[in-house]
């Protein structure tokens, strides 16, 4: 579905998932993604269970376990130190901004 997107429309396709409990589960996803054609894939790097905690570390091993290493963490970061902080600990080229970050409006 990812590819067909990809390939019928003119605007980038991503996607987003959240780790595995199991490291190997959450690799062997993101390169199932990785091979879809997807320019960005989001790796929330806890599951949902796991509120409050960061594994910056899945997000590493995953992104060193795929071949485009397009995967971009979604922790949720507020700050713009955090945000840098998560870049240079998962070596991801970017992070996804998340609604904490947006000025809130009534």
């Amino acid at each position: 579905m990812i590819n067909a997107l990809y390939s019928d429309l003119s605007v980038h396709v991503t996607v987003e998932f959240r780790v595995f409990p199991s490291i190997g589960k959450t690799i062997q996803y993101a390169k199932m993604l990785d091979l879809t054609g997807a320019q960005i894939i989001t790796c929330h790097g806890r599951t949902h269970e796991q509120r409050g905690k960061k594994y910056w570390s899945r997000i590493l091993r995953t992104r060193r376990s795929c071949q485009t290493r397009r995967i971009h963490p979604s922790l949720r970061e507020r700050q713009a130190a955090d945000v840098q902080r998560c870049i240079d600990e998962t070596g991801a080229d970017g992070d996804t901004a998340v609604r904490q970050c947006l000025p809130v409006t009534q």
